[in-house]
Order: C-alpha cells, then structure tokens, then sequence
C-alpha cells in the first residue's frame, strides 16, 4: 500500500470514528456546558468565580459569561455575588446541573465499556499506546 493509500486508509478510519455516537459523547464532554458543568462538579464547595473558570478551562471571558448565561436559564448553574466584593460573581452547581453532567458522564461510560468489552484488555492497553504515540508525533 502506499504512502498516499495509507493516508486515505487512515483519513478514512478516522471519520468513521468520529461519526460514532461515543465520540459525540466524549465531544460534549471536552467543550462547552459540559466542561463548565465537569469543573463545577469537580469543584463543589469551591468558591468558583467566572475569571477562575476562564483561566482553568482556557476559554475566553465572552464565551465563558456565554455558556454560563445559558446554563443559569437552564437551572444548572446559580450566580450570587460575592459578600467580599460585590463586583465579583460566585458561580455553584445546581442539582439539575450535576444530574445533567452525571447523566452525560453515565452514558460516555457506558460508550466506553462497551468498546472495552469488544476489545479486551490487551487491544485496549495497545490502543491506548497507540493514541498517546500519535499525540506525541502530532505535537512535534
């Protein structure tokens, strides 16, 4: 096979990979509400302030009032100002919101088991390497 074949091949594989509902899964889990509601989970008890969630997630300013706008409409979030300074906005996690997130974590794992199961443990472990080998010669 050659070169450009190989490529094909592998452009190919990747499409289809993408277009698996378990990718889409994973997908809205790394951007978005999702990230912003994974954080917030990860964090409760947390004073968490929108700046804090900027510089942690690397999302903009815009888009991080954005997506929090968003989920305040949709209950998942609740924003008080802060008693110390009042100018500052404290962002906490509603029930609704960790119900939502759990959910979606839920369903990805279960995406991912599933594949787990149909491989087994020493596809799984070489795909893992695999991965991590592609992510070191993408990065350099």
């Amino acid at each position: 096979m050659s070169a450009k074949d190989l490529r094909n091949e592998l452009i190919l594989s990747l499409k289809d990979v993408y277009h698996l509902k378990a990718f889409a899964s994973l997908e809205d889990l790394l951007q978005g509400e999702s990230v912003v509601l994974q954080y917030l989970a990860a964090h409760r008890g947390e004073v968490i302030y929108p700046s804090d969630l900027s510089r942690e997630l690397r999302l903009s300013r815009p888009r991080i009032t954005s997506t929090l706008t968003s989920l305040r409409h949709k209950g998942c979030v609740e924003m008080q100002h802060s008693q110390d300074d009042r100018r500052r906005i404290r962002v906490t996690i509603t029930p609704d919101g960790l119900a939502l997130i759990f959910d979606k974590l839920d369903g990805m794992n279960q995406y991912f088991d599933r594949m787990i199961t149909g491989l087994g443990s020493e596809e799984t472990k070489e795909l893992i390497r695999l991965i991590r080998r592609c992510v070191e010669v993408m990065a350099e």
